[in-house]
């Protein structure tokens, strides 16, 4: 082969061989965009159950359509609060809407806050709590690991008991174990129905305090193009009255 002909024939293999790297980088490209989004709901009614092995819940629903507006393929799992963390620390988790706290935002931004629940106390009908005060003495049901307000936790004059679940609270309050439950508005009526209670059943709530739930996403995959993609959604599901009417229909499912 003289050298006119040697220098095409590298030049040939050279081109096949770039054209092959770019088919590889294109490939793994499109391989990497088609991961879905990893969402992981609490397990905890109403913001992620399971009903005849079928996943419900108010953060699900969101957290289902905050992708699907978003063009990008996603699962969603509803598993314990604590696998939760786990999974957010050891990176197999990419999204959850929830409560913020200092553990989880060292390893998932606050993209936006999604809801605002009134957390409160309440008892049975005909009873009416004004103040913390008004508690001291008294028995109070709670989430096991809760930590809803600085003050009812410092308060040592309010006897507190940790239940599971909303419906846990709510049998230890029908059972007239506890005078009283704390939790989220939503979790709490939302409860009720499905352990065969009612709201007229409970008396008239003090709100101690209002929190975000905030949808989070893992720094792991966090760019800024995509964190205001997911706060234009959002935005656009409060404004066009989505997150208002989901809400209503888990608040009043009596």
């Amino acid at each position: 082969m003289n050298r006119t002909g040697l220098k095409h024939h590298f030049i040939l293999w050279g081109t096949l061989v770039l054209f092959l790297w770019i088919g590889h980088v294109v490939a793994m490209s499109s391989s990497e965009a088609a991961e879905p989004i990893r969402i992981v709901t609490i397990q905890l009614r109403p913001f992620g159950f399971l009903d005849k092995d079928t996943p419900h819940g108010i953060h699900y629903e969101f957290s289902n359509r905050i992708f699907e507006l978003a063009g990008l393929p996603s699962t969603n799992r509803i598993i314990p609060y604590a696998r939760v963390m786990k999974e957010f620390e050891d990176g197999t988790a990419d999204v959850s809407i929830m409560y913020s706290n200092d553990a989880l935002t060292q390893y998932a931004v606050q993209v936006i806050p999604v809801i605002t629940y009134a957390n409160i106390i309440i008892g049975h009908a005909g009873t009416q709590f004004a103040s913390l005060e008004d508690l001291h003495g008294k028995k109070v049901a709670q989430l096991r690991g809760s930590q809803m307000d600085a003050a009812f936790t410092a308060d040592t004059a309010i006897e507190k008991f940790d239940a599971s679940d909303y419906e846990q609270s709510l049998r230890m309050l029908f059972s007239n174990r506890v005078d009283a439950v704390f939790g989220a508005d939503i979790g709490i009526y939302s409860s009720l129905k499905s352990i065969g209670h009612a709201v007229k059943e409970l008396g008239i709530p003090l709100t101690v305090n209002t929190k975000d739930a905030y949808l989070h996403l893992s720094k792991k995959i966090a760019t800024d193009e995509m964190i205001s993609k997911l706060r234009q959604i959002v935005k656009t599901m409060q404004e066009d009255g989505t997150i208002a009417a989901t809400k209503d229909r888990y608040m009043f499912q009596q």
